[in-house]
């Protein structure tokens, strides 16, 4: 027996004996002594991946193939680790092909195929890898029942003359029902009539991430970028896919870019850009995408936190010699007895010594909305949800200020569905939200608003009031009533 083969008992042995780290050790100290060892490299890199080690592993998986090209075990295991760890089907596919083609009738081998076909939807390749398990096997069961049901599958989810629109509202409803495997066959059906479908293309993106065959998802999602490019939901999904899953950075980047130049207020993609921009040390441009979002919604917590590491608040300090505390409750008291401008004096220097102060920064937006300030008023109302997002009364000044003042309904609507999640049984929130509902022309959702508020309080008139209107009664609707609300 050979030095080395002894050493390779030796290894198996440690292994059988669970003894990992000391075989591991073994194999590295075998391989410098004798690098061309192609089952050493094999088991190293088996150890490798179970440690978690995947970029080792592969370097010894592939090392393991090039010195054993006629070893069917280790070839078959470069394609277990391609599928399975770097999810790479096709690769797979051609690594499994390499160690059939050294030992034709591995059942093992061929099962993998089969299945690795199903989950391509290569189904007539499935069929006939199935076929050469029970040629060697006839009574292998798992191999028979999923080739009965490929045999009585239907050939395609559409009819043959239908259109590729008909084809793709198939596959939409298919999806809808939780079908996704015949959905994917009638997207790729769209795509055979009409191989310039765009969103066909981006949906089979889809569905393959989520079965893991990552190599389609970023052929789908790149074809499909590059025949819509002015779409947004397709330009996203490309970016996201570069950025979460390719760790692509730049490439995600442009995509963002391209995203908001057609939709500028998209804080999911503003808030995306701002966290690479930081990966990339551009801190001054991460710093306007986050300070873009909060200005958009000024509740975002995400955003608030991000621009809190960039700009971490600096020690408050001071500069009077009467506390913050005396500070807010003069200004209550001057308030109480209708001196709006000393209680304005009094809130504007307590917020100059303590920043953070939220409480103060709401009563001085009202104050500044009774005094017809209205445009410190939005600040003050701004700055006090972005300190304090969880604070409902804040978040309604400012959804009211939004709707009353301004006309922005859409982010009126977010901060009153955003109080809804923290108070479902709100019914001033409530009424507002049926309001604007009503005033963009969704009636049927404005009914469910004012039903609710119903169920919460049955002797609520102007709910009943509305849903008259509703009903055809004709009676006016009714926006909410103020724009202001000094927290208790």
């Amino acid at each position: 027996m050979q030095f080395q083969d002894k050493i390779q008992n030796g290894v198996r042995y440690l292994l059988d004996g669970g003894h990992t780290d000391l075989a591991r050790w073994l194999l590295e100290k075998m391989l410098g002594d004798f690098p061309d060892l192609a089952e050493a490299h094999f088991e190293l890199a088996q150890l490798a991946h179970a440690d978690g080690d995947d970029a080792y592993a592969e370097r010894h998986f592939r090392q393991a193939t090039e010195l054993a090209r006629h070893d069917a075990k280790i070839q078959k295991g470069l394609g277990d680790f391609l599928y399975v760890v770097h999810q790479q089907p096709q690769a797979a596919l051609e690594q499994y092909k390499t160690a059939l083609a050294l030992q034709p009738d591995n059942i093992e081998t061929l099962l993998t195929m089969a299945h690795l076909h199903v989950s391509l939807h290569h189904f007539d390749d499935a069929a006939d890898y199935y076929r050469k398990v029970l040629a060697q096997d006839p009574g292998h069961a798992e191999a028979r029942q999923i080739l009965d049901k490929l045999t009585t599958r239907k050939t395609s989810p559409c009819p043959d003359d239908c259109s590729s629109d008909q084809c793709y509202a198939a596959a939409g409803q298919l999806l809808g029902n939780g079908r996704h495997e015949e959905a994917m066959d009638a997207l790729n059906q769209t795509l055979a009539i009409d191989p310039g479908h765009a969103m066909a293309h981006n949906d089979l993106g889809v569905l393959c991430f989520e079965k893991g065959d990552m190599e389609n998802a970023n052929k789908h999602y790149e074809r499909a970028a590059e025949l819509a490019p002015d779409n947004i939901t397709i330009q996203k999904n490309l970016g996201d896919f570069y950025y979460f899953q390719r760790g692509d950075v730049q490439s995600a980047l442009k995509k963002y870019v391209q995203v908001l130049t057609h939709a500028p207020e998209d804080t999911e993609v503003l808030i995306n850009t701002g966290h690479i921009c930081m990966a990339l040390n551009q801190v001054d441009d991460a710093r306007v995408f986050f300070q873009r979002v909060l200005e958009i919604e000024p509740w975002h917590q995400d955003a608030d936190a991000l621009l809190q590491q960039l700009d971490p608040p600096a020690a408050v300090t001071q500069t009077s010699s009467e506390p913050s505390v005396d500070l807010y409750a003069a200004a209550v008291e001057k308030s109480g007895l209708g001196d709006a401008p000393g209680a304005i004096g009094d809130l504007a220097l307590l917020v100059s010594q303590d920043p953070s102060h939220a409480l103060a920064f709401n009563d001085l937006g009202v104050l500044h909305y009774e005094q017809g300030n209205k445009d410190e008023a939005l600040r003050c109302y701004e700055q006090a949800a972005r300190l304090q997002p969880e604070n409902t009364i804040f978040l309604k000044n400012l959804a009211d200020f939004y709707f009353v003042e301004q006309g922005r309904v859409e982010d009126a609507l977010k901060a009153y569905i955003r109080i809804l999640e923290m108070d479902r049984e709100d019914v001033d929130c409530l009424m507002a939200a049926g309001t604007i509902c009503l005033a963009v022309n969704q009636p049927a959702d404005a009914r469910t608003f004012f039903e609710r508020v119903l169920q919460i309080e049955p002797w609520h008139t102007q709910a009943g009031e509305q849903l008259h209107q509703l009903d055809g009664g004709g009676l006016p609707s009714a926006a909410p009533e103020a724009c202001g609300r000094m927290a208790p």
